[in-house]
This record gives C-alpha cells, sequence and structure tokens, in this order.
C-alpha cells in the first residue's frame, strides 16, 4: 500500500482521537448526556397513555424491581394559605388550540401546557419517517411511582413568584383559573387563550398567548395585578422576580431505534452574543446564569423550545435576567433506566406592583424545528442555535454544507442524489490539488524505489548501530535530492477533506432534513443502511444488522489504492499485507457511521478511481513522449548470509 495512505489513516486517527479527547474535556456534560441516551433507549420518557407497547412492558418490568414498599397514601385535598381555593391535581380540564402548526392543551389547573403537539415538523423526510397523524408531542409524562398515583410534575408556562419575605405564589400552578378561547378561533389568523388566576392575597395573574396559525413563534404576556391600596415587592432570597419554567425537558423521537420515545434535551441561553448549555444533574445543585439574556429555552436533537424575553433593541439597555436549569425531585420517580428531564426557569429581577395597579411582561416562544431558515426569520439570532457548540470555523462549514444540500436537494428532490452531486462538486473544487499530489506521490514512489537497494544494504549493515544508521540514511536522501517527508505533501489533499468529512458527518447527524430522507435502499440516510437483520449481535462491536455501504467503501477505497499503484510493482509482502488490511480496518472504524456519510465516501472513491486512472495514462503519455517510460519494480532484497570462517 502507498505510504500516503498508511500515514493518512495514522494521522487522521490521531486527530480524530485527539479531537474528541479534547472535546470530553471541553464539553464533559457530553459524555453524560450519551449515557443518558442508552439508559433511555430501554425505558420510555413518555406516559403511560403514550407508550408503545413495549416501552410499557419495560417500564412495568423496571417499576417491578423496586423493593417492596408501602402503599401510596390517600392524598388528602388541602387548600391555599388563608383561602378557601382548593389544590387541583393535575390534569384538569383541557382547551385544545388547534393550528396548522401545533395542537396546544391548555390545563385550567394553573393555566400551563399539558400538550404541546408539533403537527408540522418542518421537514418532509421527517414526517414521512414519523407517519404519526397526530404530531409530534413535546411535552414529557415523568412515570409515576404507583399506579393511580397523582401526576406531580412541572408544567410548561408554570410561573412562580413570592412575596418579600412574606408569601409564595407557587400555588398558583395547582388552582383553577379562568380559561377563555373566543368562539370559532380556528378561522382567525391568530388565535388569543386569556386565562384568568383566582386572587390570592389580593393578587390576581393575566396569561394571554397569542397563536398565529401558520407560524412556530407566539407570544405570551403575563400580567401581575394588585388589587390591594398597599404596594406589592415581588422578590425572592435571590433578588428574584417572576420565574417563567419550561419542563420537563422536551421529548423527541429518535428514528431507526426499537424505542423511539427518549428524551434528548439540553438547556440553552443566549447572552452577550454567545449562545451557552446547561446540563444539571439529578439530586446536584441548580446551574445559575445572569446577565442581559436574549433567550433561554431548551433544545433537543432536532427541536427547541426558546422563551424570548421583551428586550429594547439599543444593547447597552437591555435588562438583566437570571436563568436557573436544574432537576426537580418531582422528576426522579428512581425507576431503572429513567433519566430525570431538567426544568429550565428564566427570572426576571425584582419589582413593585403599584396599588390598585399591574406589571406586564413580554414574551416570545419558539417552539419548533432547529432549521437555520425557520429560525432566522423570527430574529433574535435564534438561528445561533444551530451547531452551536462547534468551532466558529467548523460551524461555518457545517452551515454552508446545510445550504448547499438543502439548495441541490431542491433542485433534484432527493438527499441522496443530492449528496452525490455534492460529493463531485467538492472533488472538482479539489481537482487541481489532487491531481499535483498524484504527480508527487508518482515522483516519490520511484525516488524511493531507486534509493530501496541502499537503504536495505544500509539496514544490514548498521542494524546494531541505530544512531550511525540513521545518519548514513538522511545522507543518502541528501545525495540523491530526495526529501524523508516527500510522502507527507501527498497527504495535503486528503487531510484537507477532512473538515469536509466531520462537517458532513455532522449534517447527516444532527440536520432535521436528513432524518428519514430515502435513497435507493436505504430508508434513512440518517441511519446506517441496515440492509437485513444478522438475527444475532456482534460480539466487541455491537452490530445487529448487516450494512452494505461500508463493505462497498472497503472495495471501492482497496480497487482506488491498487490503481493509484498500477505504476509500480510491489512485492513487499509486508506492503501488500497493509493495502488489504487498511480497508478492513476502516469497515471496523465506520461501520455503523450514517449512511448518508457512506455515499459520500464511496462517491469519492469512485471519483479517485477515474481521476487517478486518468492521471497515470497523462503522466504515461508525458514519459513517452520524454523517452523515460519505464516501469518501476519495488522489491525487497535478499539479505545475505554471513560465510563462516
Amino acid at each position: 500500500m502507498e505510504r500516503r495512505w498508511v500515514l493518512f489513516f495514522i494521522l487522521s486517527f490521531l486527530v480524530i482521537q485527539a479531537f474528541m479527547l479534547w472535546e470530553e474535556a471541553r464539553h464533559p456534560e457530553r459524555r453524560q448526556r450519551a449515557q443518558r441516551i442508552r439508559l433511555n433507549e430501554t425505558t420510555a420518557t413518555l406516559g403511560a397513555d403514550a407508550l408503545s407497547s413495549a416501552a410499557k412492558e419495560r417500564l412495568e418490568a423496571a417499576v417491578a424491581e423496586r423493593q417492596p414498599g408501602p402503599s401510596p397514601s390517600v392524598v388528602t385535598p388541602r387548600t391555599v394559605e388563608n383561602t378557601s381555593l382548593t389544590i387541583a391535581m393535575h390534569p384538569g380540564e383541557i382547551t385544545t388550540v388547534t393550528t396548522e402548526k401545533y395542537a396546544i392543551g391548555v390545563d385550567h389547573v394553573g393555566a400551563v401546557v399539558n400538550s404541546w403537539r408539533l403537527l408540522d415538523p418542518g421537514s418532509q423526510s421527517f414526517t414521512r419517517r414519523l407517519d404519526e397523524r397526530e404530531g409530534l408531542e413535546l411535552v414529557q409524562r415523568i412515570p409515576q411511582k404507583f399506579p393511580f398515583e397523582p401526576v406531580l410534575q412541572n408544567w410548561p408556562l408554570e410561573i412562580s413568584f413570592q412575596e418579600r419575605a412574606a408569601f409564595s405564589y407557587e400555588d398558583l400552578n395547582n388552582v383553577e383559573w379562568k380559561v377563555e378561547l373566543p368562539p370559532d378561533a380556528s378561522g382567525k389568523r391568530n388565535i388569543v387563550v386569556n386565562c384568568l388566576s383566582p386572587a390570592i392575597r389580593g393578587v390576581r395573574v393575566k396569561k394571554s398567548l397569542l397563536i398565529p396559525q401558520n407560524q412556530y413563534y407566539s407570544t405570551l404576556r403575563i400580567s401581575l395585578v394588585n388589587e390591594t391600596s398597599s404596594p406589592i415587592t415581588v422578590t425572592d432570597d435571590n433578588g428574584w422576580g417572576l420565574l417563567l419554567r419550561w419542563g420537563p425537558g422536551l421529548v423527541e423521537r429518535r428514528l431507526g431505534e426499537p424505542d423511539p420515545n427518549v428524551g434528548y434535551d439540553t438547556a440553552v441561553y443566549r447572552k452577550d452574543g454567545t449562545v451557552y448549555s446547561a446540563h444539571p444533574a439529578p439530586k446536584k445543585e441548580p446551574i445559575i446564569a445572569d446577565g442581559r439574556m436574549e433567550w433561554a429555552g431548551v433544545e433537543a436533537k432536532f427541536f427547541a423550545a426558546i422563551i424570548v424575553p421583551d428586550q429594547p433593541d439599543d444593547a447597552a439597555k437591555k435588562r438583566i435576567y437570571y436563568v436557573r436549569t436544574l432537576v426537580p425531585s418531582r422528576h426522579d420517580p428512581e425507576i431503572k433506566g429513567f433519566v430525570p428531564p431538567l426544568t429550565l426557569e428564566l427570572a426576571t429581577p425584582k419589582f413593585d406592583i403599584p396599588p390598585a395597579g399591574e406589571v406586564t411582561f413580554d414574551y416570545g416562544l419558539y417552539v419548533g424545528p432547529k432549521k437555520y431558515e425557520i429560525l432566522k426569520q423570527y430574529g433574535h439570532s435564534l438561528q445561533s442555535l444551530m451547531f452551536h457548540n462547534s468551532w466558529s470555523f467548523m460551524r461555518a462549514l457545517y452551515l454552508l454544507l446545510t445550504d448547499v444540500l438543502n439548495w441541490i436537494f431542491k433542485l433534484v428532490g432527493n438527499y441522496g442524489v443530492a449528496i452525490i452531486i455534492l460529493t463531485i462538486l467538492v472533488r472538482i473544487v479539489l481537482f487541481p490539488l489532487a491531481q499535483h499530489s498524484l504527480r508527487i506521490n508518482a515522483k516519490t514512489m520511484a525516488e524511493q524505489a531507486k534509493i530501496k537497494p541502499y537503504i536495505d544494504a544500509i539496514n544490514e549493515k548498521y542494524k546494531n548501530n541505530p544512531q550511525e544508521k540513521n545518519r548514513q540514511i538522511w545522507k543518502l536522501y541528501q545525495e540523491h535530492g530526495i526529501s524523508p517527508f516527500a510522502p507527507l505533501r501527498g497527504c495535503f489533499p486528503l487531510l484537507l477533506q477532512f473538515p469536509i468529512f466531520v462537517a458532513l458527518y455532522r449534517v447527516c447527524n444532527d440536520t432535521i432534513d436528513l432524518q428519514g430522507a430515502h435513497f435507493l435502499w436505504i430508508k434513512d440516510l440518517s441511519q446506517p443502511d441496515r440492509l437485513f437483520p444478522l438475527g444475532f449481535t456482534m460480539p466487541f462491536f455491537g452490530w445487529t444488522h448487516f450494512n452494505l455501504l461500508p463493505i462497498l467503501m472497503a472495495l471501492t477505497q482497496l480497487l482506488a489504492t491498487k490503481i493509484s499503484m498500477a505504476r509500480i510493482k510491489v512485492q513487499d509482502p509486508t506492503q501488500k499485507q497493509m493495502m488489504y488490511m487498511m480497508p478492513l480496518i476502516m469497515v471496523l472504524m465506520l461501520y455503523n457511521l450514517p449512511s448518508g456519510l457512506m455515499v459520500y465516501w464511496n462517491v469519492s472513491n469512485i471519483w479517485q478511481i477515474f481521476q487517478t486512472i486518468y492521471t497515470n495514462a497523462v503522466m504515461a503519455r508525458e514519459e513517452k513522449e520524454r523517452g523515460t517510460l519505464q516501469t518501476v519494480s519495488v522489491q525487497v532484497q535478499p539479505q545475505k548470509k554471513k560465510s563462516k570462517k
């Protein structure tokens, strides 16, 4: 095998390992999230009404594994302190608002969101693969410890605030509100849901949710009304005012898995032009941040729920907000395999409600797909959510490839064909460099073949003196005008493709448009092609399906290598072994990568085959014209046996 390929694979492996180690050191939460995902693949995070039958069986088995404990006690209704208001259990009466994008269920208990179903996920391929007419439910259900136990969890759009050193209004999330939906709301451009809480200690809360018919961006207005004749200072021990919550987490369907109902959520917020992420853990302290927040929310792999507080356009006048992310204890039913989801809180600074007056806060709500062109149209730099956990250079490359791929898709109508065209475009751009590389490699291999007998002689003569051997080899290179680093020059075009390879991996893995995209026998370009199940699990590797594309990749890689060495007769058994072993190693390393990436690699190998044939023909013609056409033979010189004296 060519030395440049050996060097390329070694360098690539070292770069990948170094990059992964650096990323783990930089983002240790990713490893934790990967562990959370693996755990969640065995147990659903939805309630019993939304779980598949297989998930229900696993969840029931997990509950059955618990140690025997006392039966749940009967819940005794209680009233809010110094009032006749009774604490109610969720869910209460549900008012459902249906638009072209959503079906939102507003619970009259607390005026919180009981259900937020995404009817339009923003991607045709995702919709086809999802095949769920009722939409994608984004609000998680926490499994209960015992059957018939009341549902205890946070809900989206909960609020919380406290009168200074006095009373907490947390119970407003658990009492009956008055919820009004205008008649014939389905025919209107914007649907407005008005909610009014009962009075507690002379304070009422109004919630007004404006939902457009064909948008992913809604508006929430919260007003605190003081019905007393005295001012009320709203602040807690932290100096925070009104808290608005989104929780628990964000449910997302992972495609291609036996049980796709798993959580994949992270808290995110943007301040001072930078996007940050937070990964709170169960039974750990909350993660707190403050500053001129532009937005905060929860993201999953393909979807996000973002709260955008009202801020002035002038950056210097932006208000301070506080973000707190935590995993509430009520989200941890201590069921084996279930990972408790997080809750995000966005809080205002402290404020005063004047006597017989009110204070109003406005928020934008983006609940929808993580798709650059969709996020960008709603402003507030929401598009910065895309690939925010990447280097600036790589993020720009991810976005560029995504745009180019989507542009090609609009022309051809198939993402598999779009990847093929994208591969050809990349190879055309790199053609001059690759051509130069092939010529350098041919020259280098001829030079190496020319001096190989001398190197073998030096190795034999100075085999017991490594320092002198290296000195003589270096001297030999200088006498023949050969650089020992010449093989590295041919690796440059290959290494130049490495960022594109990594970028396409992220695009295939994290872009919603490739989820469920079909091509030939491939059912999902974001997953391995999985031609048929093996019927067993491959030890050490965890393979459960036969993937054809990695095999084709190895064959095309082997063919490309053999053609590139057609002008050189390799008789070194070590090089021959490497030539056949490297494709096998690549199969083991890349077997479970997304099929879209394998399509790219196979097409790139096929291009390399034809480009090498063309280059060899051109070089042979040039040598013939100069009268220097010759075939170089690379052989291992037999070592002479020492004669016995």
